[in-house]
């Protein structure tokens, strides 16, 4: 039972994902503007827009919001401020690490499933060895 409400809140999470992620892409391809012979627009998928984030933003964006976590253990409202983030390709991994993580915890709070708890812990410590700069804040 208790693999079966985790598969389903991990699944809830990847669909979260996909919803937020995927909104920003297929919302726009009807809006490509068509030359006269209607043919597409081709745009340079490496040119940064408005919308994209910025690395060095994402980092403090993330620094900020975990520092509540490193400080004091606190992790309510963690998780929600993680998904307000646009997150650069290179730290999309991490981020979906991150919100794992804190979705697991929420899970093992309301549960009082102390397992829950101490694995998503881990997670986060494995997390800021491979990225250290989570913690500095």
């Amino acid at each position: 039972m208790n693999k079966r409400v985790v598969l389903v809140a991990i699944g809830g999470v990847f669909l979260l994902a996909a919803l937020a992620f995927g909104s920003k892409f297929f919302g726009k391809n009807d809006q490509i503007p068509l030359l006269d012979n209607s043919a597409p627009v081709i745009v340079d998928a490496n040119s940064a827009d408005e919308t994209s984030a910025k690395p060095d933003d994402y980092q403090a964006n993330v620094q900020q919001t975990l520092k509540q976590y490193w400080q004091t253990g606190e992790s309510a409202g963690i998780k929600d401020r993680l998904l307000a983030f646009t997150t650069p390709s290179d730290f999309l991994d991490l981020h979906l690490d991150l919100v794992i993580a804190f979705e697991l915890i929420e899970q093992g709070q309301s549960g009082n499933d102390q397992e829950k708890i101490a694995g998503a812990k881990a997670k986060l410590e494995a997390l800021k060895t491979q990225y250290p700069w989570i913690a500095n804040y």
